[in-house]
């Protein structure tokens, strides 16, 4: 599928999002929020969340490397290790 496109700034932390029954299970982790950012724009403003016990897969880190291009590389190889092996 479609790559993600680079942040268009730096981000000091991973960032997160969620859809469907992922979205349900951070909410219920989710122990405060605060508004850091954009506040007037309501639902979509940028928000600090305390959590606890949250399960989630950080697909681009605090430095903008990505789990889409990490990952393909580092399974290949241990792949290739698999069939030397067997």
């Amino acid at each position: 599928g479609p790559r993600p496109s680079p942040p268009s700034r730096r981000i000091d932390r991973p960032t997160s999002w969620q859809s469907g029954g992922a979205a349900y299970l951070v909410s219920k982790a989710i122990r405060s929020a605060r508004v850091v950012g954009f506040e007037d724009l309501g639902m979509e403003a940028i928000y600090e969340f305390e959590v606890s016990d949250m399960p989630v897969t950080v697909a681009v880190d605090a430095n903008g490397v990505s789990v889409h291009e990490t990952g393909p590389r580092e399974w290949k190889v241990r792949i290739e290790g698999m069939r030397r092996s067997a």
